[in-house]
């Protein structure tokens, strides 16, 4: 039997079914156009409009139970881990309310009221800068206010002259001095679980004084006849306590302050850079997670003379990062060799430098009025006005009214010189 030839379609036919396919072609791109644009609307409200409290409530919902899943996850796993919602609530996310005062109401004006509670700071500078100091300004807070200070000198090199200048309570201050650095995270971490189990009344500070003397214990093992250099070992040390301190200090009532040293890196110019660089040493990981990092250098014409005596240095930090305050803001104090930070001496910059203290004659007065009293004074009688209480509330309630900046500009210290008589 002959088989039958397929009936041969003509040019209109061919023509008529390609006409036909793209037609439902683009029928079905429609449909799917309209899909998408229907599921856009459910999910996301309108543009211009808040979502609704429905979307808002449903929303919330899918969050508490992936929440919820997560945490049987965890807790199967025995991992020790926040898992939270709601993150902008108080009770998952509260807010710094409590500092350590300096006691110099410009320091902590910067600050934005202090050191924070429940963060990290880094202070860092070249030498004879007030880095110890500022630590020394803290502990005294904390000790007054009922909490513990946690020392821990690495450099060996604390003065008790110091300590009492600072108005420190000695039986509220622990004072180690580890070998190697994993010696001191072993004390720091014992420190914090006693104080867990038994918080004290204020809050506490731990201060560690400072980062690169302190060397890890393959360094502190080593010989120096062998031969051996051990390569950033200092560095994993610290990074191995660097990430379970972070976590403990943020739970406790507790702030954890780094004393660090800034140095001139010798490797600058192999790097293409001119001029003297400067760098502070230890792991990244500390700068990177501090809440506050502070720079302390020498204000320009920062020696202070009695006749031709120096009998202190007019000091200048800086906020090189600030994560509760705006960064990069100045403020220039005064650190007095016999009393430590001068409070007085301190407003006493400031007040000059915004124009607060006005010379009761000519440019060439010695004699000085504030807007707060009628009275004249000379420079040498400001402690004496310091020393009545009135006169003192009212200072320090000035420093309300005062620009954050309140530092010298680097033409002025020029034009006054190097130093500043008493």
């Amino acid at each position: 039997m002959a088989k039958t030839q397929p009936k041969k379609r003509g040019l209109s036919t061919v023509a008529a079914d390609l006409v036909k396919s793209d037609h439902v072609s683009k029928r079905e791109r429609s449909k799917r156009t309209k899909k998408k644009a229907t599921r856009k609307k459910a999910v996301t409200a309108p543009e211009g409009t808040a979502p609704t409290a429905g979307n808002q409530t449903a929303g919330s919902g899918q969050a508490h139970d992936i929440v919820d899943a997560m945490r049987g996850w965890a807790s199967k796993h025995k991992y020790e881990t926040d898992i939270v919602g709601g993150v902008l609530s108080e009770d998952t996310l509260p807010a710094v309310t409590e500092w350590l005062r300096s006691g110099i109401p410009t320091l902590d004006r910067l600050l934005g009221g202090g050191w924070a509670i429940g963060r990290i700071s880094e202070v860092y500078g070249p030498e004879a800068a007030g880095k110890s100091a500022q630590g020394h300004l803290a502990a005294a807070d904390a000790t007054q206010s009922g909490g513990l200070v946690l020392h821990v000198d690495c450099e060996r090199a604390l003065d008790q002259a110091r300590l009492r200048s600072s108005n420190i309570v000695a039986d509220r201050m622990i004072y180690v001095t580890p070998n190697y650095v994993e010696q001191g995270a072993a004390m720091v971490f014992q420190f914090l679980d006693q104080i867990e189990k038994n918080p004290p009344p204020g809050p506490s500070l731990i201060l560690w004084d400072s980062v690169p003397v302190c060397p890890s214990l393959a360094e502190w093992e080593a010989q120096i006849d062998d031969g051996k250099e051990v390569v950033a070992a200092q560095s994993r040390a610290y990074k191995k306590m660097l990430f379970k301190l972070y976590s403990r200090v943020a739970r406790n009532r507790v702030h954890f302050m780094w004393i660090n040293q800034e140095r001139v890196d010798m490797t600058a110019k192999k790097k293409g850079f001119s001029g003297q660089v400067y760098k502070v040493p230890g792991p990244k990981e500390i700068k990177y997670m501090a809440s506050q990092r502070v720079r302390c250098t020498p204000a320009f014409g920062h020696k202070r003379k009695v006749g031709t005596e120096v009998v202190g240095y007019t000091l200048r930090m800086t906020t090189e990062k600030a994560r509760l305050t705006p960064p990069h803001r100045q403020v220039d104090w005064v650190l007095m060799f016999d009393g430590g930070p001068s409070v007085e001496w301190s407003l006493w910059e400031a007040f000059e430098i915004c124009n607060v203290l006005k010379r009761s004659g000519g440019d060439r007065s010695q004699s000085y009025k504030v807007p707060w009293t009628n009275r004249t004074f000379t420079k040498k009688k400001w402690m004496d006005m310091m020393a009545e209480p009135d006169f003192r509330a009212k200072a320090i309630a000035a420093v309300d009214n005062l620009p954050v900046n309140t530092a010298r500009a680097w033409k002025e210290h020029k034009d006054k010189g190097d130093s500043a008589d008493l």
